[in-house]
């Protein structure tokens, strides 16, 4: 019986530490996805408005 509740313990300690840790990885996944959107935006809307002002191929 002691044997029992101790896994059990032990498991949900397993189980929130490895669910806090998934937590973590997804929103940092999430953060760098849009950090690497807000980039690629920035570049391509530089990029038109080089085109747009001189009439030329940006790079």
């Amino acid at each position: 019986m002691l044997r029992s509740i101790v896994s059990s313990i032990e498991f949900e300690k397993f189980r929130r530490n490895w669910s806090e840790k998934n937590s973590v990885k997804r929103f940092l996944r999430k953060r760098l996805k849009l950090n690497t959107t807000l980039t690629t935006d920035r570049v391509n809307s530089a990029s038109r408005f080089y085109w747009r002002s001189t009439g030329r191929e940006p790079f």
